[in-house]
């Protein structure tokens, strides 16, 4: 049976997107200041750092704001209670049926590939959009579904338990 509060796994995935946000807006300006005072192509004949630095802090740039909107969405998450069927706020676990290993996923709309450490445990975070939760989406608890990674290769899990 699953032991946790959405409402904390939620706080957690806030606290740990927000320190990540922060991090990426320091690197930021680091790459734009790097950019700034580096030479440019038209002061030495081989130099690119100046672009280079300026497409980083683009690139960063672009990463802050995926992490933003994540925790925008986190927070207004409806977060269903005793949910009959995997569904968007649903914690998921899933139980691979060859191996018998469990694993925890929580869903939300923005944050896909994040982890949420609870303890020992960690759970990762999938998107409606993340190919796994398309399978296993409207199953209910004992179902049973497979799914092919992008390797190739198949897996069949049943749905433990969701909260």
């Amino acid at each position: 049976m699953i032991d946790y509060d959405k409402k904390d796994l939620v706080r957690r995935f806030v606290d740990q997107m927000e320190e990540g946000v922060d991090q990426l807006a320091e690197a930021t300006e680091s790459s734009r200041m790097h950019s700034i005072q580096s030479e440019g192509c038209m002061q030495t004949r081989y130099g690119s750092a100046k672009e280079e630095h300026g497409y980083m802090a683009d690139t960063l740039n672009l990463r802050t704001q995926g992490k933003s909107a994540a925790l925008v969405e986190a927070r207004y998450t409806n977060l269903p209670e005793n949910p009959r069927s995997v569904q968007l706020g649903c914690v998921v676990r899933l139980r691979d049926s060859e191996s018998g290993d469990t694993s925890d996923y929580f869903v939300l709309r923005e944050g896909g590939g994040e982890f949420i450490e609870v303890g020992e445990d960690e759970i990762a975070v999938i998107t409606t959009e993340a190919p796994l939760y398309g399978e296993m989406y409207g199953l209910g608890r004992g179902d049973t579904f497979t799914f092919k990674n992008p390797r190739g290769r198949e897996f069949s899990y049943v749905v433990e338990d969701l909260i």
